[in-house]
């Protein structure tokens, strides 16, 4: 059973897989466009600026065209059966159920809890960190956790992107009940220990450094800034290490 919750403001990973038939007229428009461009690049008629004068780039750009056009004919035939129900507490959550495997693998996402809400100005980074410290503490001690999902067989993530932040479990059906209690109580009375937040806030800083010296980690930066500018998209999830050391205090 693969379940996703429904608040992420309509947006899930399972109610993606029935988008193509509800959007095919959109779909085809979005394929057609490059595979135009490319046609005419290939075909000496249209002779456009900068990137798209470059013949090559016109014979990948057509190849995409027809790889995605492939995908989306193979696509518009599946049939998913994706349910959309609601607890008795009211919180909607979609789920596709298969059987022979007795696994329910969950993803929770949280709404507007990814990095581009951090403070711009001293707190960059925050969501990461924060995310970081979810699983390490609560009223038990962080090796405990560990140890209880170790011992269930359960794997418990916790990651943030730009936007949101996400929880993801995976775990046999009969400890289906466990994992949630003890996931409840990880997201909802977890104390954080100072020496734990430290311990984070230091790999954190480390990571930066580490990056200042990838070129590819690098590249992606200086790609945002060109694209995105000043916007809060730009920055990196892990932030600035004048934010780790000035900012981000525990309390």
């Amino acid at each position: 059973m693969n379940i996703q919750p429904d608040v992420a403001g309509g947006q899930g990973t399972y109610r993606s897989a029935c988008w193509c038939d509800a959007m095919k007229p959109s779909y085809r428009s979005l394929l057609c466009h490059p595979l135009v461009i490319a046609v005419l690049l290939s075909s000496n008629i249209y002779t456009p600026p900068s990137l798209l004068r470059n013949k090559l780039f016109g014979h990948v750009l057509f190849f995409i065209s027809v790889l995605f056009w492939v995908t989306h004919c193979f696509a518009s035939d599946m049939k998913i059966d994706i349910r959309d129900v609601k607890t008795p507490a009211g919180i909607g959550y979609w789920y596709k159920q298969k059987e022979g495997l007795p696994l329910v693998s969950m993803t929770m996402a949280f709404k507007n809890a990814g990095f581009i809400y951090d403070p711009i100005d001293d707190k960059k980074g925050l969501a990461l960190l924060a995310t970081s410290l979810i699983s390490r503490g609560t009223t038990k001690d962080g090796e405990s956790i560990a140890k209880l999902f170790q011992e269930k067989g359960i794997i418990f993530h916790v990651s943030v992107d730009s936007d949101n932040a996400y929880v993801t479990l995976k775990t046999l059906s009969e400890n289906l009940d466990f994992a949630l209690g003890l996931i409840g109580e990880v997201l909802v009375d977890s104390p954080i220990d100072e020496e734990v937040f430290v311990i984070e806030k230091e790999r954190q800083k480390s990571d930066i450094r580490r990056d200042s010296s990838d070129p590819g980690q690098l590249a992606h930066n200086m790609l945002n800034k060109v694209v995105f500018g000043d916007q809060p998209h730009a920055y990196d999830a892990s932030g600035t290490l004048d934010a780790l050391l000035k900012g981000l205090p525990l309390r």
